[in-house]
């Protein structure tokens, strides 16, 4: 009886419990997940270090860009105040028009390489005698090329003039009809530097002029004799100048 119990006990089979592996099971698909996890928070992080390191260099590109920007626009405007500080500017007046009571003023700027614009302005208001005299106000603006350095040298130009005027002359007086004299000329100039700013010149000049005019009887309320429309061709400037570069 012993025996056969003793037989039964070793044929009988041995059940085995699956409860630890399924725990071990467990423990392997959490740190699975945890790796996953940690790998997912890895490249999020790398992707938004990439994305704040892409948006420091598109910082710093812009900042660089805009320093440029600026830098361009000082030197422009470094470039301009020195080019209108190196330009060459004068004032001017011929003495020959002083010398007979005719005041004139006229403004030279360089505009280009040896060329310069210069606006003349001439004006006498009284009479140099009771039967003779001038009253007028002109203008003659023109360019001017120069050869060489400018007001320096030999130059040459062009102008056109506008001029309202009164002219007494003996017995008869010449006033224009409302319609300036008007006209064209060609001009040669030489300039000769004097130091310290100053510079002489000499113009001579030929063109044509238009003018329209009445000529009176020379008294107070002197009586119409004609009316009359001339053109003229042959020298129209004399000028000697003295300027002063500013």
């Amino acid at each position: 009886m012993s025996a056969l119990a003793a037989t039964a006990s070793a044929q009988k089979p041995k059940v085995r419990t699956s409860a630890k592996k399924e725990k071990t099971t467990i423990q392997i698909k959490a740190g699975q997940n945890a790796d996953a996890a940690g790998k997912k928070q890895d490249k999020t992080a790398k992707a938004t270090g990439n994305v704040q390191s892409n948006g420091k260099k598109v910082n710093a590109s812009n900042a660089k860009a805009a320093a440029n920007k600026n830098q361009k626009a000082v030197t422009k405007k470094e470039i301009a105040l020195f080019n209108t500080m190196s330009r060459y500017m004068a004032i001017k007046t011929n003495v020959a028009y002083d010398a007979v009571a005719i005041l004139n003023l006229a403004y030279e700027i360089e505009v280009a390489q040896h060329l310069t614009v210069e606006i003349p302005v001439a004006w006498s208001l009284w009479d140099w005698k009771p039967d003779n005299g001038l009253r007028t106000v002109a203008l003659q603006p023109g360019v001017k090329y120069h050869f060489g350095e400018i007001a320096d040298g030999h130059a040459v130009g062009a102008d056109v003039a506008v001029a309202w005027f009164n002219m007494r002359h003996d017995q008869h007086r010449y006033q224009d009809t409302g319609r300036p004299l008007t006209g064209i000329s060609l001009n040669y100039t030489y300039t000769k530097r004097l130091g310290r700013g100053w510079a002489a010149e000499v113009t001579v000049g030929a063109g044509y002029l238009n003018m329209a005019y009445n000529t009176y009887y020379n008294v107070t309320n002197g009586a119409l004799l004609s009316k009359r429309t001339r053109n003229y061709v042959g020298p129209t400037r004399v000028a000697l100048t003295l300027s002063y570069t500013l």
